[in-house]
């Protein structure tokens, strides 16, 4: 793997931009670090021994790939005798390291050399002459040098350097210039190698360290990132992403609108971002208790916000009943977040500091049936606080077909009013195309032509998934299962292709794999898992579920093991530390004849459960009173029945007559 060296060069009074240039490089670093090896060289980062002056233990610039010089109203000091120009004249460290590259580039066509200016007016703080005139004499020599480098004796421009007013526009600017340098560097895209194992997520969402494989939605970034500057600067910086499920939502936001909003100078003025993401079915408790929980314990949030005198409890509390007095906490802690970073980052001043706050599919706020509509609405009531405090930016994701239930809420209404939604389209033709083909390229992958028809198997995925509108994660699935039957040679085969079935195959081949390979009792088992992990509204969605709500024996572990590690369910924790399990994604329940059969087989028994549920919850708020479970006759036989079906009990078990223990709730 190539390696990139870039040396940066500045004077003192630009120390500001010489710690984000230091930046620009790490970040590039990551993004590119399936390509090429990127290395800063400062002076500050070589042990400076007493026995030499500071610029011979410095590495030379001319032994660098690229040169970045920052310059604003210094030169630098003088350096000792030894580095006497031919002249006669001794440089300062800024004009021997610009003299140095620019010589090497004459004689060997490198390093690359960039020189940026700051035009902003400099203040000088002095309470002497002589500080007066050392910053007249270090203006004027800086002056000097620009016409001696840049300027011919008609005062026209000979050689190219770039401006800037501020610190922020010079990070953007340079990440730019990087970016576009190092691209020309890299090696061919056949050679190049995805460090991290297969390119492609399956049924797993596209997270925001996966920024450097998401490709193919470039446009949808752009609208969405200028939808929501324009909501921030209305007041409201608050957006719903729209879409049908399997549209890449979720993927599209965390490892693409996320990363593109923390982007320096994409949001002007800000240098300091937090993020969290909440799902609602992941809440323990309350939808404003998760998002409390979400925004203490997660370090990439607001964790300051325990050093503030308020437990989680306590604010999530604020956040139910008073969620305007909760803003306050919020500023004091993005205040802490931008002094730590300020002091990690060596920055004179704490730059200002930005939530952004990620709400993944909302809808599970209306079809899980423990949120009721006093919770809701609390909970949009403090999502509202936040986006219109000038402090957080909430960005949601909700599936289409469940749109009308926004209606529902007062406050969603507004603030998704007056361009606060933006509806996500399926990928087009060539968007597929770089779906498929670039991360490929980042693997170092290469698709196999037909033996007969000879046509290229990437050629064969994209055609086939523009045909179906919820193909995406259909194609992630077939192409990460492609990636595990790839040649030694890199080379992914049409034979794979077959043997999996196809797109639309490749995940039913899956699960009915694996289910073929359980015990005979799993097998048995597993309609009793579905029935716990779907739920029916106005359409059939996932739903996670606790592990210690599900029956503990053998064949129930077994289910979940096999498909867990097939990668077709997936397990983690709710806020309160809880087990649960999911299914990965609702393609699986829609791709599946077997799930699907059994759905279609089942509507009726999912919309009773959909009921009891909600029944239940409405009981267990009333503090169980009587008057609220079920009455003898037909409701109470129903929920029997549906007990037995999730539970696999006989018909002559005798279950105690209240709903809670129906729903399969903490309380059974």
């Amino acid at each position: 793997m190539k390696t990139l060296r870039i040396f940066i060069s500045s004077p003192s009074d630009v120390r500001s931009e010489r710690v984000r240039a230091y930046d620009v490089v790490q970040r590039l670093q990551e993004k590119f670090q399936a390509h090429i090896r990127i290395e800063s060289i400062l002076w500050e980062d070589e042990p400076m021994r007493a026995t030499a002056s500071y610029q011979p233990q410095i590495p030379r610039p001319s032994d660098s790939d690229v040169v970045v010089c920052v310059l604003w109203a210094r030169i630098g000091t003088r350096l000792p005798q030894e580095f006497k120009r031919a002249d006669g004249s001794i440089p300062t460290g800024t004009e021997w390291e610009f003299e140095d590259a620019l010589e090497s580039y004459k004689k060997r066509g490198t390093p690359d050399l960039l020189v940026y200016r700051k035009i902003a007016q400099s203040n000088i703080m002095a309470d002497n002459v002589e500080t007066v005139k050392e910053w007249v004499s270090q203006k004027e020599a800086l002056d000097a040098f620009l016409d001696k480098w840049f300027r011919d004796n008609q005062g026209a421009f000979k050689a190219a350097f770039n401006t800037f007013n501020s610190d922020v526009e010079f990070e953007k600017l340079l990440t730019t210039h990087l970016e576009k340098m190092i691209s020309l560097r890299l090696d061919k895209p056949e050679t190049i190698i995805w460090p991290q194992g297969s390119p492609f997520r399956g049924l797993d969402i596209f997270q925001l360290d996966h920024q450097a494989i998401f490709f193919g939605r470039d446009l949808a970034i752009a609208e969405i990132t200028s939808r929501l500057l324009e909501q921030s600067s209305r007041g409201r910086a608050f957006l719903v992403v729209l879409g049908m499920s399997g549209c890449g939502k979720s993927s599209l936001v965390r490892a693409g609108v996320l990363a593109e909003l923390m982007r320096p100078g994409v949001v002007e003025n800000v240098g300091c971002w937090r993020w969290a993401i909440m799902r609602p079915s992941e809440a323990s408790g309350t939808l404003t208790e998760c998002l409390a929980s979400v925004l203490y314990s997660d370090k990439n949030a607001l964790p300051e916000l325990s050093d503030l005198g308020y437990d989680v409890q306590q604010f999530a509390s604020l956040l139910q009943e008073a969620p305007t007095h909760a803003i306050p906490l919020v500023e004091a802690a993005l205040a802490r977040a931008a002094r730590q970073f300020a002091q990690e980052s060596l920055r004179s001043q704490p730059p200002e500091a930005r939530l952004i706050l990620v709400i993944d599919q909302l809808e599970e706020m209306f079809t899980v049936e423990r949120f009721n509509a006093p919770q809701r609405t609390a909970f949009l009531n403090a999502i509202s606080a936040l986006s219109r405090s000038g402090l957080a930016w909430v960005i949601t994701t909700m599936r289409s077909d469940l749109y009308a239930r926004c209606a529902e809420i007062d406050e969603l209404r507004a603030l998704k009013s007056d361009n606060g939604q933006y509806d996500l389209m399926p990928p087009s033709v060539a968007e597929i195309g770089q779906i498929i083909r670039m991360p490929a390229i980042a693997a170092g992958l290469e698709f196999e032509s037909h033996p007969v028809t000879h046509q290229k198997l990437d050629d064969e995925l994209q055609e086939e998934a523009s045909r179906n509108v919820e193909a995406l994660p259909l194609l992630e699935f077939c192409l990460d299962e492609l990636y595990k039957l790839k040649t030694e040679s890199h080379l992914i085969t049409w034979e794979a292709y077959e043997k999996l079935g196809g797109l639309k195959g490749a995940i039913a081949k899956r699960a009915e794999d694996v289910f073929e390979e359980m015990s005979p009792e799993a097998q048995d088992a597993f309609p009793r898992v579905i029935a716990s992990l779907v739920t029916m509204d106005a359409v059939v969605t996932s739903h996670p579920v606790r592990i210690k709500d599900l029956d503990h024996n053998p064949a129930i572990e077994e289910v979940i093991r096999s498909f867990t590690r097939a990668n077709l369910f997936v397990m983690d924790k709710d806020q309160a530390g809880e087990p649960f399990v999911a299914v990965a994604h609702e393609a699986l329940i829609n791709s599946w004849p077997r799930v699907q059969d059994w759905v279609h087989e089942n509507q009726d028994f999912l919309r009773l459960k959909a009921r009891l549920a909600q029944a239940a919850h409405r009981w267990r708020e009333s503090k169980k009173e009587n008057d609220f479970l079920l009455p003898e006759g037909k409701p109470l036989a129903e929920a029997e029945d549906a007990l037995r079906k999730i539970s696999g009990r006989p018909r002559g078990y005798r279950i105690r007559p209240i709903v809670d223990q129906v729903c399969r709730s903490p309380q059974t």
